[in-house]
């Protein structure tokens, strides 16, 4: 018996996780593939079923940028921040091109209407 959410395993008899507090099963799920993690966040860098990922916004700092994201978030629309920056180890980088805000082509129309009712900084 195994706990689908930690791993742990526990031998016959037990039907709970002590850790987790949830249902033991008798195997654990396949582990996920690269290729099962990219289409399950519903952003990915490539084209799917929803269409093209699309720049709605270019913002100059962090701050306003994770603002919108949450605007996003809150009504349901997948997005995700872009940023060259190498990793957070230039910050300065990010200076030049700003940080990009991305949805999917379908969700572009609606976010758009959204981030324009708050009054954005972006350029």
């Amino acid at each position: 018996m195994f706990c689908p959410k930690c791993g742990d395993e526990y031998r016959e008899g037990f039907y709970r996780c002590a850790g987790c507090n949830v249902d033991l099963v008798n195997e654990l799920p396949k582990p996920k593939t690269r290729e099962d993690v990219s289409s399950d966040d519903g952003i990915s860098g490539t084209p799917d079923e929803t269409g093209e990922l699309k720049t709605i916004a270019t913002y100059l700092n962090e701050a306003d940028v994770n603002l919108a994201l949450s605007i996003l978030e809150a009504n349901n629309i997948k997005a995700a921040i872009f940023r060259d920056d190498c990793g957070g180890m230039r910050p300065y980088m990010s200076f030049g091109t700003g940080i990009r805000l991305v949805v999917h082509e379908k969700d572009v129309s609606l976010a758009v209407k959204l981030l324009a009712n708050k009054g954005d900084n972006h350029f």
